[in-house]
């Protein structure tokens, strides 16, 4: 009776293993689907826990500054670090100047995502991650259903893979211009709003 059961045990086991193992690229899919979802979750939070939607206020205010300056400013000689500085002013302007961040469409997603405007960015990966998002969710309920075979999903997981890397680049250059260049913008628009009050009270004052 125990060599009987012991040889229904193994058969069972085996069964199992036989189960298991085809059943297993399956599976395989599966985990690399969840962990495309978990990876796009992440781009996602990273992305909204350092967002920036005060481009249009900065714009406006730098815009001022330089409008003021060039009005007020006379200068009496050549001031060579205050030129330098509305040097590096101007150039970084260009991380929040532009005439709209949602208005006219740019000619592809390319140009679009390489502008250095941070309300482009922020746009461009907002609505990457909502298509993202879609085509997982699209792709999970056609593997439920049977509607790929193997190959055909390797395809997909590959071509969704090489999305998230896309994403994973824009998100990179955003934390870049969010964290590294727009507060010295920042600091420098403070900086020269101070001096553009005050030549401007120094000429009322003429």
């Amino acid at each position: 009776m125990l060599i009987k059961f012991s040889y229904f045990l193994a058969f069972t086991c085996a069964l199992f293993l036989i189960g298991s193992c085809s059943s297993s690229p399956q599976n395989e899919q599966y985990e690399q689907l969840n962990a495309a979802n978990a990876q796009l979750d992440s781009i996602s939070q990273k992305l909204e826990a350092n967002a920036f939607d005060s481009s249009n206020y900065w714009r406006q205010e730098s815009s001022s500054i330089e409008i003021a300056i060039k009005r007020y400013y006379i200068p009496t000689q050549i001031d060579q670090a205050f030129a330098r500085k509305m040097d590096r002013f101007k150039l970084l302007q260009g991380l929040v100047d532009t005439e709209s961040e949602l208005g006219g469409e740019p000619e592809s997603e390319e140009e679009e995502e390489k502008e250095a405007n941070i309300g482009v960015r922020i746009v461009f990966l907002r609505k990457a991650i909502v298509a993202e998002r879609k085509q997982l969710v699209n792709l999970k309920l056609a593997m439920d259903a049977g509607e790929l075979n193997k190959q055909e999903v390797t395809n997909a997981l590959s071509l969704e893979a090489k999305n998230l890397r896309k994403l994973e680049e824009g998100l990179r250059e955003y934390l870049y211009v969010r964290t590294k260049q727009l507060p010295v913008f920042i600091a420098l628009c403070n900086e020269l709003r101070i001096v553009a009050d005050s030549l401007k009270q120094l000429q009322i004052k003429k």
